[in-house]
């Protein structure tokens, strides 16, 4: 059951894409003692003003058990957000607030959005350091906490220990600021929930740092979706190890260097060979600085004569990985091949539509670099 009571502090907290209406009103149904309607992480950019509107639509009867998180405030988003919602969040559950550096950054948002409660999340060395500073801020901070996963990549830290101190200085920051405890960050362990729910079918997974999976053997999980800027190479091992009897479609949105991405094309061998995968039949390699190369692999790989979709799209695919891809296997039994998000001249865009008359192909969104500078779809 929920906490009760109108001072009762949140116990449990769900996250929930702001994007996905549907979803929020399962959450709203739950127990939950807060939802967090997300529109920072959880949301592509291209989706942010209609995720936006959505929760000024859902904020306009009161909603004590929402908390909206919005977006890094520093930036246009964040402000756009903070506009649109203004007094609506007087009858929500406050504002969760990312990526918090500054005493003075909270008096700005609490003088924006005057009487709401802030629970104000602190994503970064430096933010650390001034924990309690930012915890005295202002009467309108309700509590404070760790974005783990963006605080690791900040202070290069891979394992548990690494984040011992930065969560003792939370908590301590907020003991000492007559805050209530600190909760813990978004539980990342996936072998974990493998092993709780062996007859889970269907886990998706948003953000990547942090995310922690060893090789697991499970019969009933049928989908398995990474959406990460960044997906560590232990993971995606970790994946190729598993023994997943059932799984029929398995997405990796595998990121960036910088946000932990660091994934090759051996590391995605395993799961190119389908070997363990012997139901498989969707596969998406997706989001990749090095998608010409992944590409090159999937061209010959043996998973895909029984597949029957393709994603390798919101990467940096340019020429070079679609001629790598016309010139391996025949792709003719594949129903559609996701390409969109891509560097492909019009040329070569047209050649990947003829060879493949019988297949629904995706080219859409051609992107045009930047100085040189060729990007993938989703990063932070």
């Amino acid at each position: 059951m929920p906490s009760s009571g109108p001072s009762a502090v949140p116990l449990t907290w769900l996250y929930v894409p702001a994007d996905r209406p549907d979803r929020i009103g399962k959450a709203l149904g739950g127990e939950a003692d807060m939802v967090i309607v997300d529109l920072e992480d959880a949301v592509a950019p291209e989706n942010k003003g209609v995720a936006r509107a959505g929760v000024v639509a859902l904020l306009a009867t009161p909603q004590p058990r929402v908390e909206v998180r919005v977006n890094d405030v520093r930036t246009p988003y964040g402000q756009a957000d903070l506009h649109a919602l203004g007094t609506l969040l007087h009858g929500s559950g406050g504002v969760r607030v990312p990526k918090v550096e500054s005493a003075d950054e909270v008096r700005w948002i609490a003088d924006a959005v005057p009487g709401v409660p802030l629970r104000l999340i602190i994503e970064s060395a430096l933010g650390l350091e001034r924990a309690f500073e930012i915890a005295t801020a202002s009467p309108a901070v309700a509590g404070i906490g760790l974005g783990e996963a963006d605080l690791r990549a900040d202070l290069g830290v891979t394992d548990e220990a690494g984040l011992a101190w930065a969560r003792s200085r939370i908590v301590v920051a907020a003991r000492a600021a007559g805050l209530p405890a600190p909760a813990q960050s978004v539980y990342a362990n996936v072998r974990a929930l493998l092993e709780a729910f062996p007859r889970l079918e269907r886990l998706e997974v948003r953000g990547g740092t942090g995310l922690e999976l060893r090789p697991v053997r499970h019969e009933s999980l049928r989908v398995l979706r990474f959406e990460t800027g960044g997906l560590p190479a232990e993971v995606v091992r970790a994946v190729g190890a598993c023994d997943l009897l059932a799984l029929e479609r398995l997405d990796l949105w595998l990121g960036v260097q910088d946000y932990g991405g660091n994934a090759t094309v051996a590391d995605l061998a395993p799961i190119l060979s389908g070997e363990r995968l012997p139901t498989l039949r969707h596969l998406g390699l997706q989001d990749s600085e090095i998608q010409d190369e992944i590409v090159a692999a999937v061209a010959s790989a043996p998973v895909v004569a029984r597949l029957e979709s393709l994603a390798l799209s919101m990467g940096v695919l340019t020429d070079a990985g679609a001629e790598a891809l016309l010139g391996g296997q025949p792709l003719t039994h594949l129903h559609t091949l996701d390409l969109h998000h891509h560097f492909l001249t019009d040329a070569m865009a047209a050649r990947v539509a003829e060879a493949l008359p019988g297949v629904e192909v995706d080219l859409s969104r051609r992107e045009k670099p930047v100085h040189d500078w060729r990007y993938v779809a989703v990063s932070e």
